[in-house]
């Protein structure tokens, strides 16, 4: 994930949250403790990994918890001077918490816990002791001598925050459904369960393909209305990579049920999802699972419910984070754990959001682009052949139709952007034939089409590749939509 995306996420969650405190050992103790772990090292012909190839070398037994030295090349980890230990006091009477002695415990317990995490579980903990040392430096005063130290060692904290979310989330947990043979269809699934639990039904459902999934923002097209003044609403994006329309039909009709249903449905997409003459591979592969042979026979899919407070413990093989472990700090750099995210056919986006967007960076240069990947024009483009805009896809449009007004959901449709590149003469009339084909649906149908198709031919900067936006493409979508007066979006506070 791009790191100062991700860090500002974590810094969010770092100032809306509470830490807590953390216990203390003697520094005999805390010595004790990791030469008792350096001798387990030893005698483990692995060693303790960090990210399944980098294992943490070089360690030398302690007198005194100052320093753990590792190879130079690695630079994962180092303990520092603990002295004022002697100067942490329980809060009691008039006598302050040592802040930062605190910080630096909990960052030592979250570094040993680091070096044995094998689960998601384990990687949450880590995530929790990153996290409470963060806030714990984050409560020392402005004007306290310590905090242009700590305000630096916060951006180091946050960088291995990151990396343990990161590896936490990356560590799949089955979803407590049956699968829909699709991993994005179940994730987007549970997150969007997730979503209405904790935030409510959103008032904006977005959904579609991967080309939906990174072109409109829900956090961009929400502050673009509350500017306009509609503030306060809630915004998910709930597309999949290779969803046609009958996949959508069945995320809305069969998959929700009516009360986690919206009050208005942005479907953004283009020509190649509603081609009926090419086989449907997505949808096809959901017929197969286990989770659509019980979504068609009623059984929608859900989630637990929430556990009685204190009903429900960590499973992670570490004691709770407020028994500190030992004292150290160290350096344990995202650009060792977590390398450059690089795109896979078959793999989830790492970059999703909390409100469903993938968020992409970098840029469209048709110059290096076709160098790795082979240029395929339209006369030979699999998604276009035997083009026919009727059959199973205009059925499940139909369906999707229908079924928003029978729901009294407000129904538009977004003909999204493709690059000049893209277009060529045999592409270009297919979106044009679907242009006039939805727009038609629409006049008949009574719901809202727009055609941004060709509204950003010229620009390869605010594209991924030639038919998928990159994060700056799809704020300015995003910020387009909010303002385009033929959404009715003054509906959404009736």
């Amino acid at each position: 994930m791009p790191r100062i995306f991700l860090f500002s996420q974590c810094l969010v969650l770092c100032f809306l949250l509470l830490a807590s405190g953390s216990g203390f050992r003697s520094k005999e103790a805390i010595a004790q403790q990791l030469n008792n772990q350096i001798d387990s090292q030893e005698n483990n012909q692995t060693g303790n990994q960090l990210n399944n190839s980098a294992s943490v070398t070089g360690m030398t037994k302690v007198t005194s918890v100052t320093s753990v030295n590792t190879e130079p090349s690695q630079n994962i980890a180092y303990l520092e001077n603990v002295e004022n230990l002697e100067n942490l006091e329980n809060i009691n009477g008039n006598q302050c918490p040592d802040l930062y002695a605190i910080a630096i415990n909990q960052a030592g317990t979250a570094y040993a816990n680091s070096l044995r995490a094998s689960t998601a579980a384990d990687w949450d903990q880590v995530a929790l002791g990153w996290f409470q040392a963060v806030t714990s430096l984050q409560s020392l005063p402005l004007n306290h001598p310590q905090k242009a130290f700590a305000q630096k060692k916060v951006l180091e904290y946050m960088e291995n925050l990151s990396v343990a979310l990161t590896r936490s989330r990356d560590m799949a947990t089955p979803v407590p459904f049956n699968s829909f043979n699709s991993r994005l269809l179940d994730e987007q699934l549970r997150l969007y369960l997730s979503y209405v639990a904790a935030v409510g039904v959103p008032d904006v459902l977005i959904v579609g393909s991967s080309r939906s999934l990174q072109a409109i923002n829900p956090r961009e097209l929400r502050f673009a209305l509350a500017g306009a003044g509609l503030d306060g609403l809630r915004v998910f994006n709930f597309s999949v990579n290779g969803a046609t329309a009958q996949v959508v039909n069945l995320q809305l009709t069969q998959l929700l049920s009516p009360q986690q249903l919206p009050k208005m449905i942005i479907w953004a997409d283009g020509a190649r999802a509603f081609n009926s003459g090419n086989p449907d591979r997505t949808f096809q592969s959901i017929q197969l699972s286990g989770g659509y042979q019980r979504a068609i026979a009623g059984d929608r899919p859900s989630l637990p419910p929430a556990p009685a407070c204190g009903g429900q413990k960590s499973t992670s093989k570490f004691p709770d984070q407020a028994s500190g472990q030992f004292l150290g700090e160290n350096d344990w750099l995202s650009k060792i754990l977590a390398p450059p995210v690089v795109a896979r056919p078959g793999v989830i986006p790492v970059n999703i959001d909390a409100y469903g967007f993938n968020y992409v960076e970098g840029n469209f240069d048709p110059r290096t682009y076709f160098q790795q990947v082979p240029r395929v024009t339209g006369q030979f483009d699999a998604d276009y052949q035997n083009f026919n805009l009727g059959g199973v896809q205009a059925a499940a449009l139909n369906n999707v139709i229908n079924f928003t007004r029978t729901q009294n959901i407000r129904l538009v449709f977004i003909h999204l952007p493709l690059t000049g590149t893209y277009l060529d003469p045999v592409r270009r009339n297919f979106e044009q034939q679907f242009q006039v084909f939805m727009q038609r649906q629409a006049n008949q149908n009574n719901f809202t089409f727009i055609d941004f198709s060709q509204a950003l031919v010229n620009r390869n900067d605010l594209f991924i590749d030639p038919s998928h936006l990159n994060y700056q493409g799809a704020a300015l979508i995003s910020r387009q939509l909010a303002g385009d007066r033929r959404i009715p979006w003054a509906t959404l506070r009736q």
